[in-house]
């Protein structure tokens, strides 16, 4: 089955100040995918390190929610760190100016 004939789906774990996505973060998932997000913003941390690299696809919608996620962090003092963005995403953000703030390529 060709991959933009699945259904999309996105998944997060938090453990801690450690958080992984997984799946697909585009428009079909990108509202969800920020309600959890938001969810897991730690009250008591100074940073999270959030770990992009298990994500498949990524687009404008899904690039959104990193944007509204990273500006609830800055709202409550928390710092996020996103490693292992991919391709897609990376050139997205770059596309707008916002790489160096929001993507660290270790």
């Amino acid at each position: 089955m060709p991959d933009h004939d699945r259904t999309p789906a996105f998944s997060l774990v938090s453990e801690g100040k450690d958080v992984r996505l997984s799946g697909d973060l585009v428009f079909a998932t990108a509202r969800a995918a920020f309600e959890r997000m938001a969810a897991c913003l730690p009250a008591a941390c100074e940073s999270l390190a959030v770990d992009l690299s298990g994500i498949r696809r990524g687009d404008s919608a899904g690039l959104a929610a990193l944007i509204e996620w990273h500006a609830a962090a800055v709202r409550r003092g928390v710092h996020l760190r996103f490693n292992g963005v991919g391709e897609d995403l990376h050139a997205l953000a770059r596309l707008a100016d916002l790489d160096a703030e929001l993507f660290s390529r270790v």
